[in-house]
């Protein structure tokens, strides 16, 4: 497994999701049990797929100490 820490940020992620997956989100964006709007939804799945591979030990778990935007009291995965 390749684990370098980035030494700049990279922020951009060409996601564009399929309309039948855009309408998927805007129904559970309508529960609000995933979060809020469609891109609270798709932040919390993708959260929750990582906290599985971590889990299953597909990938290793890192901190966020290691990454230039970690500010005190940030989230780890």
């Amino acid at each position: 497994m390749v684990q370098d820490k980035p030494t700049k940020p990279d922020n951009k992620l060409p996601l564009r999701p399929s309309l039948i997956i855009h309408a998927y989100l805007a129904d559970l964006a309508e529960w609000g049990t995933f979060g809020k709007g469609k891109g609270g939804v798709a932040m919390r799945f993708i959260e929750d797929g990582i906290r599985a591979a971590i889990d299953r030990g597909d990938i290793s778990k890192r901190s966020a100490k290691d990454f230039p935007d970690w500010k005190e009291g940030d989230e780890e995965l």
